[in-house]
């Protein structure tokens, strides 16, 4: 009815195979097997149709659906079909035991390379009837595969030392070393790429033979393997780099480098000294410098240090650089003294004013006498001057101005005062611009904050360092020298 010449027969015909489902897949194959492409056409139809059903059945509540569709899957999905056999194999998660063993049995029925992972995950179900099944699957693909490595057609040869090394046995790497003796380079490949897939100590030796296969793709293949094995590949690839034919040490050489690990130094240095070919002397050359450039702490002291003679220049060209970097700066240091006294009981509309003036007044005096904002904590302000005397001058006036401020009560609108306490020191710094200024470690600014934070208020506490720099006439502004004690510094006053 598949071939019938009406339309809607066909469709109809369609319509109840679909519905038949599994049982009908007998006659479905049978169809195809008839080679007829119109009707081919049809039954592909159908079969896509069914498998639709059955993956959408796989998502349904009841496990009774999920295993029929498992069934109807196994009967279907092609070798080929990587997809749909992913898609089944999803289904060795499913919470019913039944459904696990159907899906096991279908991927066996199945039965391709693209299986072996699944199988494989079943090793490790929670059921023994399940592990048991996927081994016995495994068991009898494997003597299979071991069969087919006497087959005539190189392709089936290779395509069962592919499989078997996705099953991964490590019994079978004596049989797949055989296969590294074939003609065929495909076979041969295949058979790097299996061994490399098991694993293991044993397969080393396997992996160092290979070095010395005529086709490059072989070699490669084994320069990859062993350098992933790393350490224990080590020793054998260094005797194979004093000892081996000029290919031989080249790869070694090269392999070596791309460990990237400090246990390959060792070799390349001793082969180094010894290679008389320079070609592969450079391949050597080359590794050491890939290892030492993934490894900074192999390079040797020697190799990383320039003469004595360079490094004594660098110091004192370095040393020069440093001492250029000092500037003899001023720091000054003004604080509002109580000022949280200053602020109790007043109205928050006159705090803000009163400090947005004063702040005012100080910032128009320092841009005046050509001073920088440098550090700022709270209602402290740290300053810095390039010139003592500005730096003095500014100090002088601001106390003198705050003198009108407070008696003007449209400026200073607090029932107090405001007081300040002025700091200030001069010497050579060096400062790091990067640095934030709240992290500068400056005995220079450190004289500064503590001439003020134990200065009396109204008055501009100046370092003796900072008083030799001022003019006569101002100098005559100041009482002193007196003794400070805290720093065991001279120190000399102003009071307005």
């Amino acid at each position: 009815m598949l071939k019938d010449p009406i339309a809607d027969v066909r469709s109809s015909a369609r319509l109840v195979l679909t519905k038949i489902g599994s049982e009908a897949m007998s006659a479905l194959r049978d169809a195809l097997r008839v080679g007829d492409p119109e009707l081919s056409e049809e039954v592909d139809w159908c079969l896509q149709q069914m498998k639709r059903m059955a993956n959408d059945r796989l998502n349904s509540e009841d496990w009774r659906n999920r295993l029929r569709a498992v069934n109807d899957l196994g009967l279907m999905i092609r070798p080929t079909q990587k997809d749909d056999i992913n898609n089944l194999g999803s289904a060795l998660n499913d919470s019913h035991k039944e459904v696990r063993l159907a899906v096991v049995k279908a991927l066996i029925s199945i039965g391709s390379s693209n299986v072996i992972p699944f199988l494989k995950q079943a090793l490790d179900d929670q059921e023994d009837e399940i592990r048991e099944e996927a081994m016995e699957g495994l068991d009898d693909m494997r003597t299979k595969l071991l069969a087919k490595l006497e087959d005539e057609d190189v392709m089936v040869r290779a395509n069962a030392v592919k499989t078997l090394g996705l099953i991964g046995r490590e019994e079978d790497i004596e049989q797949l070393k055989l296969s590294l003796l074939e003609e065929s380079m495909l076979v041969r490949v295949e058979a790097v790429k299996a061994v490399r897939a098991i694993g293991g100590e044993k397969v080393i030796d396997v992996f160092i033979k290979a070095l010395s296969d005529k086709s490059e793709s072989v070699s490669k293949e084994a320069v990859e393997a062993l350098s992933e094995i790393g350490e224990l590949a080590v020793e054998p690839l260094g005797e194979k780099l004093l000892t081996g034919t000029k290919s031989e040490r080249y790869l070694a050489a090269e392999t070596l480098g791309m460990m990237e690990i400090s246990q390959a130094a060792g070799p390349l240095r001793e082969a180094e000294e010894k290679e008389a070919d320079e070609e592969v002397r450079q391949v050597i050359i080359s590794a050491l410098t890939r290892l030492e450039n993934a490894i900074p702490s192999l390079i040797t002291k020697q190799n990383m240090e320039p003469p004595l003679s360079e490094r004594l220049k660098n110091y004192f060209q370095l040393q020069d650089s440093i001492k250029s970097e000092y500037r003899e700066i001023t720091f000054v240091d003004v604080d509002v003294v109580g000022s949280t006294t200053l602020k109790a009981g007043e109205p928050k509309e006159a705090v803000v004013y009163s400090f947005g003036q004063y702040n005012q007044i100080l910032t128009n005096l320092i841009q005046k006498h050509c001073g920088e904002d440098f550090n700022h904590i709270g209602d402290e302000r740290i300053l810095m001057f390039k010139n003592p005397a500005d730096a003095v001058k500014m100090g002088i006036e601001l106390q003198n101005t705050l003198v009108g401020f407070n008696k003007d009560k449209t400026r200073n609108r607090l029932s107090r005062p405001f007081k300040i306490r002025i700091g200030i020191n001069t010497g050579d710094c060096l400062i790091d611009s990067m640095l934030k200024s709240s992290n500068v470690a400056e005995h220079t600014l450190d004289i500064a904050c503590h001439l003020q934070k134990y200065g009396e208020p109204d008055t501009v506490y100046i370092s003796e360092t900072t008083y030799s720099n001022l003019e006569l006439k101002t100098q005559n502004q100041f009482e002193g020298p007196l003794e400070f004690p805290n720093d065991n510094i001279k120190i000399y006053i102003y009071r307005p």
